[in-house]
């Protein structure tokens, strides 16, 4: 299974999402639990391994870890590279400042900070200062996604946060699940079935701001991308019935794309 990767290209913190190939995870498999996913971060974060500490980044952005253990050694790496002028270490201090908003946590935004207004690398400030604005929307969105309430035990723990980003008032957290559900080609009936629900009120919901449009269009498009013919109605719904024409056109192209 491939993973979300995390791209700096010219300064920019560019998210690349992969198209995976055996990432389809049946109810029926053996499932990942949170417990399980939060040692195999520990241990990512207490290796060496930089590559892989970035690539686990782009997906700690979904996946509503907290645990200091894996935290306090991103922590660490950021501070080492404060200093830093080269673009590589810059680069991964990037990637280590991201990490920190994701968990969440309070503790690291001093850290943040720090960064943010004496990293001597014009990048690594740059991200310090995006990863601040992340850490105050983690902090409400890192609880949401690891909440179990209505975790189902035979999917994995990445999975059953995807219903509870779902399940949240937090657009943001629809549009990202919504991404993930439809780039991971994942589904499982109980995430399917939220997703409807969701897609449900997207097909008349009145938007007009850009989030909103793009929330609306990620939600209808990773349903309609399922092909399956019992959600045809709620695309066509959007395309003839939105009040938002951009929602409108696209809910015409996931028609012709995914039930021809």
């Amino acid at each position: 299974m491939t993973m979300k990767h995390a791209a700096l290209r010219n300064g920019r913190f560019v998210q690349v999402a992969a198209m995976v190939v055996g990432f389809l995870i049946s109810a029926g498999a053996l499932a990942e639990s949170r417990a399980e996913l939060t040692e195999q971060y520990v241990k990512i974060f207490a290796g060496s391994n930089a590559p892989e500490q970035m690539q686990a980044t782009g997906r700690l952005e979904w996946l509503g870890l907290s645990d200091a253990r894996i935290f306090d050694p991103a922590e660490k790496y950021l501070l080492d590279r404060i200093g830093a002028v080269e673009k590589e270490s810059a680069n991964y201090a990037a990637y280590m400042a991201h990490a920190l908003a994701y968990s969440g946590q309070e503790k690291y935004r001093d850290t943040l900070t720090q960064a943010a207004n004496g990293a001597a690398n014009k990048n690594l400030r740059r991200h310090a200062t995006q990863a601040l604005v992340e850490s105050g929307n983690y902090a409400r969105w890192t609880p949401i996604i690891a909440d179990t309430s209505n975790a189902d035990p035979a999917l994995s723990a990445e999975i059953n946060g995807f219903g509870s980003m779902l399940r949240s008032s937090e657009t943001d957290l629809h549009r990202l699940a919504a991404k993930r559900i439809y780039q991971g080609r994942i589904r499982d009936a109980e995430i399917l079935t939220v997703l409807e629900s969701r897609a449900r009120e997207a097909a008349t919901k009145p938007v007009s701001t850009k989030k909103d449009i793009d929330v609306s269009n990620w939600l209808l498009k990773a349903l309609a991308a399922t092909g399956d013919p019992k959600y045809r109605p709620i695309i066509a719904s959007a395309a003839t019935e939105n009040p938002n024409r951009k929602v409108q056109k696209n809910a015409g192209k996931y028609l012709k794309s995914y039930y021809p």
